[in-house]
């Protein structure tokens, strides 16, 4: 639950306007200092008491994020791609490679008892976080796209987002 939270709070930082909707108690009060960090990835962004079921019948934004469990998307009766398909939008899903458990949770419980005083805590939300406001921003048509939470921290780790030096004065198209 805090990797779509820091992804929007990137994009409101950036301008965006950013609505956050929370159905009852956000998750991430319950976590230590939750109250500090809750208040530091909803800043810029305006945040509503609502079901996600509550799409159905609202204005559609231009992009959704989420982290729920396909089988929590299911149950609501919520259908990503046919959704972002009738509604012409971006939205980007978070989603374990390992079924419905968190990869990330398990990784950061391995690592903490590992590393527990030299690695941040949140590392593989705000990786996560982040390819997933970069994927709703790089999305060049509506759809549903997916990001796979383990992904994100390999990524990372192994190094893949290294930007290649250039060479033989042609620039990087990006930079």
């Amino acid at each position: 639950y805090v990797a779509p939270a820091y992804a929007g709070m990137l994009l409101a930082e950036q301008g965006h306007p950013v609505t956050k909707w929370t159905n009852g108690r956000d998750p991430i009060l319950a976590l230590r200092r939750g109250a500090e960090l809750w208040a530091w990835v909803n800043a810029g962004k305006t945040v509503e008491a609502r079901h996600p079921r509550a799409l159905l019948a609202c204005e559609w934004p231009e992009g959704v994020l989420d982290n729920f469990r396909p089988s929590t998307l299911a149950r609501w009766d919520l259908d990503p791609a046919a959704l972002a398909r009738e509604r012409g939008l971006v939205w980007v899903s978070l989603r374990s490679e390992v079924g419905e458990v968190s990869f990330d949770l398990l990784a950061q419980a391995r690592a903490w008892m590992d590393f527990a005083p030299w690695m941040p805590f949140y590392l593989g939300d705000t990786a996560a976080g982040l390819w997933m406001a970069f994927k709703l921003l790089a999305a060049r048509e509506p759809g549903h796209y997916v990001v796979g939470h383990a992904s994100c921290l390999v990524k990372l780790i192994e190094g893949e987002l290294v930007v290649p030096v250039a060479r033989d004065g042609q620039t990087i198209p990006w930079d």
